[in-house]
């Protein structure tokens, strides 16, 4: 079989260190690694980096003279910078978009769908009028409807969760639609398994409990502020993850953490190197995200394969999709009805129950297995 040449578009993102690493494992010394950086530093991702663009490559693509022939693109989320590229690229040419949520769950509805009453209240005074620039951005350089046609002419898609593929197809009626793939990103920077058997992991207190996984609204932090403000917590921490997304949203939800949960509230703030944050939120016994949408999804089956008693929204995507696999999780309908689920950590069999099912759907293994799968795929559809 002849060699690829597996185009990757990326951004500075955390998550593509293990992506680059499992595709070439799979198909070794056949990728090429583009990022988005618009001239800035480098920050995040450690794999060689091929080729970088910036604003001149948003409006013009990429020069494939400079590239060479490739065989297939993978666009690492759907980023309006890369809409040229896709659209000058050769029709026979698979591309494969691997969604993140942001780039594809504003087109599934808007913030009242997934904020609930008092978050959006508090959104709604967080707003701020469009530049000049991002109107003409979005009127001129971006329009709906380019994006729309972006989507038609990419060939397959794999969403977060598999389920989220049929809600955005059925969201709007599409001329064609992206095939579905089977293919996600590993849940951390090495195996889980590992931050289990790191030094003092395994002996430190359960007793926390880690609440939403960063300064974003569809945290929907200010509902469960209130449930959680009439539970006796004792000297229990509520770990706030506000080190990451919005900073003006951050700092209301931080002083409303303090008001209404007082010296229980422990609100992150600061950037923290991934073993920190690691051993941090591993002292959390129990997890609650309250979001409608899916997101924070590695913090989610992070914190399960750790042993932690996780309560998500049963309009959670993901709650249905872990149940489904037969994962123990619980409901945040079934805390407010229970207030006591609270007293109790998860049993031993129940931890290995999950770690099971994390297993089966996100080790390296199955990973490596499922990027074979994809990959040999569609250079046989294509064929």
């Amino acid at each position: 079989m002849k060699k690829l040449k597996i185009l990757h578009l990326c951004t500075d993102e955390k998550f593509i260190d293990r992506a680059i690493a499992t595709f070439e494992t799979a198909y070794p010394k056949q990728n090429i690694v583009c990022v988005y950086n618009n001239k800035e530093k480098i920050s995040y991702i450690k794999s060689d980096v091929d080729f970088t663009a910036g604003f001149k490559e948003s409006l013009v693509g990429l020069d494939f003279s400079k590239i060479g022939e490739i065989d297939i693109l993978v666009v690492h989320s759907l980023r309006d910078f890369w809409f040229r590229t896709i659209e000058k690229l050769d029709k026979n040419i698979p591309i494969v978009w691997i969604g993140w949520g942001y780039d594809y769950y504003d087109l599934i509805g808007g913030d009242d769908k997934w904020l609930l009453k008092d978050t959006l209240a508090l959104s709604g005074k967080l707003k701020k009028s469009k530049t000049i620039k991002q109107r003409i951005k979005e009127l001129v350089m971006y329009p709906a409807v380019r994006r729309t046609k972006v989507i038609e002419r990419i060939q397959y898609f794999t969403p977060v969760i598999p389920a989220e593929y049929e809600i955005l197809k059925d969201s709007r009626e599409w001329r064609t639609f992206p095939s579905q793939v089977d293919w996600n990103y590993a849940a951390a920077e090495k195996d889980l398994s590992s931050y289990i058997s790191d030094a003092g992991i395994a002996d430190v207190k359960r007793d926390n409990i880690l609440l939403g996984n960063s300064a974003t609204c569809t945290n929907n932090h200010v509902e469960i502020f209130k449930i959680l403000k009439e539970i006796n917590l004792e000297d229990r921490k509520l770990i706030i993850p506000l080190n990451y997304g919005d900073k003006d949203y951050g700092g209301k939800i931080h002083k409303a953490a303090n008001n209404m949960l007082g010296r229980n509230a422990d609100v992150l703030v600061d950037f923290m190197p991934i073993e920190e944050y690691m051993r941090k939120i591993s002292s959390c016994g129990i997890v609650i995200m309250n979001h409608i949408r899916q997101q924070g999804v590695g913090n989610i089956i992070s914190m399960l394969y750790l042993g932690a008693k996780v309560f998500l929204r049963e309009e959670n995507p993901t709650f249905n999709f872990l149940k489904s696999r037969g994962a123990i999780i619980f409901s945040i309908q079934e805390l407010e009805r229970d207030p006591h689920l609270l007293k109790s950590l998860l049993i031993e069999s129940e931890v290995v129950n999950n770690r099971e099912v994390i297993e089966t759907i996100w080790s390296n293994a199955v990973l490596l297995e499922k990027t074979k799968k994809m990959i040999s795929s569609l250079i046989g559809k294509e064929k």
